[in-house]
């Protein structure tokens, strides 16, 4: 499922969930993340509302109340529901020329009466931008959507699988350690947001690789190796092969990294995949020495473990 999110949420399900920072109302000229690419903001402002103060959240394309108490509740609620469509994305190679190819991988599973299915493909990024409310960790700012804010139109029928190509440019402005990539199949005339994905730009050189062929037993997070690391390491994990009484077999997979601090530095994995083996490589290029952990969420298994860094 996917959230647009004008705030942050960290909670028990906050890995199940992608979000995106929209940062899009109260433009102020000492403002950078706004002033970077007003328009896409704003669009995104007059689609939902318009606004004229924030914070607010808008789960599934509907706008919530700013109790944020109940938030946690209602995306708890959410994570339980089976989307109508598989969503997968990648990108091969690095970018040529500060242009990237992004494909989504779609597929309908359920039958839904949307009459304006649309497609959207958002560059995000995390920053560390102190903004006049003293918020300094700002995770998943949009940095623009592509091919623009009114998205790609997605015509598909039941059991039907297609492959969507974007391609995306790279603004040299734009940190790559810490971008990343949001896709979200939205139905524009009721707002419900169906299904998303997320992709890190790292994720281009840390492929999630499958190796050997037999089915695991039980979930697994291996310790990743080598340990100590500078500056790679790989990070082995096993998904079994769990009955779920869904259409679909797939188990969300969703593997991360976070400072001594808690902060996220890193999402190397965030997709639905197959029972299996996997094999993941994490370049830490960038970060300082020290202390790590990497977490494994897929379906009902969370497991977190230490690495250490050593430059």
């Amino acid at each position: 499922k996917g959230i647009d999110d004008l705030v942050v949420i960290t909670h028990s399900n906050g890995g199940n969930v992608t979000y995106i920072f929209y940062h899009m109302v109260f433009p102020y000229p000492d403002d950078p993340l706004n002033q970077a690419n007003p328009n896409d903001p704003a669009d995104r402002n007059n689609f939902y509302g318009p606004f004229f103060s924030t914070p607010h959240g808008i789960f599934d394309g509907q706008v919530q109340s700013n109790s944020y108490s109940s938030w946690a509740h209602d995306i708890d609620g959410m994570v339980t529901l089976d989307s109508p469509f598989e969503l997968t994305i990648k990108a091969q190679g690095q970018p040529q020329g500060g242009i990237l190819t992004i494909t989504a991988s779609v597929k309908q599973t359920v039958a839904i009466s949307a009459s304006d299915l649309k497609i959207y493909f958002v560059a995000v990024e995390n920053t560390n931008y102190t903004g006049r409310n003293g918020v300094k960790n700002n995770i998943n700012v949009m940095r623009k959507m592509f091919p623009g804010s009114s998205g790609k139109s997605l015509s598909i029928s039941l059991n039907q699988a297609l492959d969507i190509n974007q391609d995306v440019t790279i603004d040299s402005n734009w940190n790559t350690s810490n971008l990343g990539f949001v896709v979200f199949i939205q139905d524009n005339k009721n707002k419900m947001v169906y299904q998303s994905a997320y992709m890190s730009y790292n994720s281009l050189v840390t492929d999630v690789e499958e190796t050997g062929n037999t089915i695991p037993l039980s979930f697994t997070l291996n310790q990743n190796y080598p340990n100590p690391f500078n500056p790679t390491t790989t990070i082995s994990f096993t998904i079994p092969n769990v009955e779920t009484g869904h259409a679909s077999s797939l188990q969300h997979v969703v593997l991360t990294v976070y400072d001594i601090l808690g902060n996220e530095v890193a999402t190397l994995a965030n997709e639905y995949k197959p029972a299996g083996n996997y094999s993941v490589k994490f370049n830490a290029n960038g970060l300082s020495s020290g202390l790590y952990f990497y977490k494994l969420t897929a379906g009902n298994f969370v497991e977190a473990k230490k690495m250490l860094l050593l430059k």
